[in-house]
């Protein structure tokens, strides 16, 4: 939505960026557990992650 609705294409970049970052730490949600998750976390942990990542 930010990207394509909005034009906020740097913002949208910057959550892309947290995202992946979390996955290649290897945390995952219950429903993507078996991708190669070194860790599983609860939707709420994922979010503070991800929040974490924005951060950095």
């Amino acid at each position: 939505m930010l990207r394509y609705s909005l034009g906020e294409t740097e913002a949208a970049d910057l959550i892309d960026s947290a995202i992946k970052k979390a996955l290649k730490d290897g945390f995952r949600t219950k429903d993507l557990a078996a991708y190669d998750a070194k860790e599983v976390v609860t939707t709420s942990e994922m979010g503070d992650i991800i929040a974490n990542n924005l951060r950095k």
